[in-house]
């Protein structure tokens, strides 16, 4: 009977507009185009593909599951030379509770990168993201109401009002998102770089009522984040992250600082390890490599909210992985007769 209640409480947080509800993942910067498209395309190589998934509270009726994937490149040169321009792809989906609560979207997102010097040691970028999102409930029929639990019994509710996956497909419910941000990648000295943005989320304002006449605007999402490399030595790598997001009346903010441990130069691997901790909410334990082109990291949270009693202090366990290629045709050389003089 616990647990039927449980659902019951997990579907009224999820029935009404709840203005704190938006993604977020432990390894924030594994999902760069979700936190801020002014990062799409900034890097070396010819195209970036990778993927994170999480999953949370799963001690606790059903859990969470969130996975995303993103692909994104830098295309072609800008006005100047040391410009230059990016665009990307990236999708998520949402899933919890009772009903499978469902919400995400699909989105493109392009950037322009500002070059400020002709090193590309500091780069100021512009970036714009716009798609559609959606939320609907999986099944309905798996919503229990109060009235379905009296004793004695009762008439079940009209569900007809609320969406689910059928009328969205029906109706086209998918509501237009948009996302703007900036950044700042520099080089501060031979042993320290930096890498700042800030984004606004749902500028659209998009629908996320769940009944099909409902009306219920997702307030903007202000998110600001800030990464650091500093170099301890010849294999220590100190990278402290930081990140805050505000949606509405709630807000977030998190903070990491991992130790890198350059195994092998010459192949660039790099393991790290460290603490993470989100103010309130859940300390955080973060393990990553790096392989040449290749980087897969995971979280594991431990829950420091006032829900532990009832998560038994299990959070959530992230996995993510990234690959950047790096395709360039070899430079055609014509052939040359050496003619030695005597």
């Amino acid at each position: 009977m616990r647990n039927v209640y449980l659902k019951i409480c997990i579907f009224l947080l999820a029935a009404f507009p709840v203005l704190s509800q938006d993604i977020h993942f432990s390894q924030f910067y594994m999902s760069p185009l979700t936190m801020n498209p002014a990062m799409t395309g900034n890097y070396e190589g010819t195209f970036r593909i990778g993927g994170i998934f999480r999953t949370q509270w799963f001690s606790v009726a059903e859990p969470y599951q969130t996975p995303s994937f993103y692909v994104d490149a830098p295309i072609i040169t800008g006005f100047r030379k040391q410009d230059w321009v990016g665009i990307g792809a990236t999708i998520y989906q949402d899933v919890s509770g009772a009903g499978n609560l469902t919400q995400g979207g699909a989105y493109l997102s392009g950037t322009y990168h500002i070059g400020l010097d002709k090193d590309d040691t500091r780069v100021f970028s512009i970036g714009v993201q716009g798609g559609k999102s959606f939320r609907y409930f999986g099944n309905v029929q798996d919503l229990k109401f109060e009235d379905e639990l009296l004793p004695g019994g009762s008439n079940s509710p009209d569900k007809s009002d609320l969406n689910d996956k059928e009328s969205k497909k029906a109706t086209g419910k998918d509501k237009t998102d948009i996302t703007a941000g900036l950044s700042y990648q520099g080089v501060i000295n031979d042993y320290l770089d930096m890498s700042i943005g800030v984004s606004v989320g749902h500028i659209a304002g998009p629908n996320i009522a769940l009944r099909k006449s409902g009306r219920s605007l997702k307030p903007n999402r202000l998110l600001a984040h800030a990464a650091f490399n500093y170099v301890l030595s010849d294999r220590l790598l100190l990278t402290p992250a930081f990140l805050f997001q505000k949606v509405g009346p709630a807000s977030e903010a998190a903070l990491q600082i991992p130790v890198g441990f350059l195994l092998d130069p010459e192949k660039n691997v790099l393991f790290s390890f460290g603490p993470g901790y989100r103010f309130g909410d859940a300390v955080e334990i973060l393990v990553g490599m790096d392989y040449g082109p290749f980087r897969v990291g995971m979280a594991y949270d431990v829950n420091a909210s006032k829900f532990s009693s009832a998560s038994k202090t299990v959070g959530g366990i992230e996995i993510a992985a990234s690959y950047i290629a790096r395709i360039y045709k070899k430079p055609k050389a014509d052939n040359i007769f050496f003619c030695p003089r005597f």
